[in-house]
């Protein structure tokens, strides 16, 4: 009669105390198991990585939101101060808008008027004005709307002085268009 003991010795091939042997076809699930659980591994490091290189990419576009988020911010300020000295100053350009905003920015931060208010105060009191701003912030002569000429464009005799001293006497006789044009193309050096 056969014991349980005498099974197992008979299946691993020998008597007791050697090295006993696995079946074929459990060393070939094993096997299997293995190999399977190496290309699930292997699956899934790469899937790491790929999860990996969109994270990156989502922290970049984070990023790449937020910078936007602050050009918009900065443009939408930029938009309402110019909309602000444009309620003032009709057909304002970039280059009067930024001597505005040059000479608005030498003022102390505590207190600051809005710009159309500081150009409004300024225009009641023109000598008070910084001499750059003051042939584009004088109030408009006998009701008639203030419209700035293109450099170099043709203005009335005696204009085409661009000294300090024909600059006042051109602002002194209220002819803000004509100041503009002498005062652009003095910096412009054409005068």
């Amino acid at each position: 009669m056969t014991t349980e003991a005498d099974k197992g010795q008979s299946e691993t091939g020998g008597s007791g105390g050697g090295a006993q042997t696995v079946p074929y076809e459990r060393f070939s699930a094993v096997v299997g198991e293995k190999r399977a659980l190496q290309e699930r591994v292997a699956a899934l490091e790469t899937e790491a990585r790929t999860y990996q290189e969109r994270a990156a990419t989502a922290d970049t576009l984070a990023s790449r939101i937020r910078e936007m988020e602050q050009a918009s911010k900065a443009q939408a300020e930029q938009f309402g101060a110019w909309r602000d000295v444009a309620k003032v100053l009709p057909g304002v350009d970039d280059d009067i808008f930024g001597l505005v905003e040059a000479q608005y920015g030498r003022l102390p931060t505590k207190d600051r008027p809005t710009r159309s208010a500081w150009i409004e105060k300024l225009r009641e009191d023109i000598d008070s004005a910084p001499a750059i701003l003051r042939p584009f912030i004088m109030p408009p002569t006998n009701g008639t709307k203030q419209t700035p000429r293109a450099p170099g464009s043709s203005t009335a005799p005696g204009s085409g002085d661009t000294s300090l001293e024909g600059m006042r006497e051109l602002a002194r006789s209220g002819k803000a268009a004509e100041v503009q044009a002498a005062l652009t193309r003095a910096l412009l050096g054409r005068g």
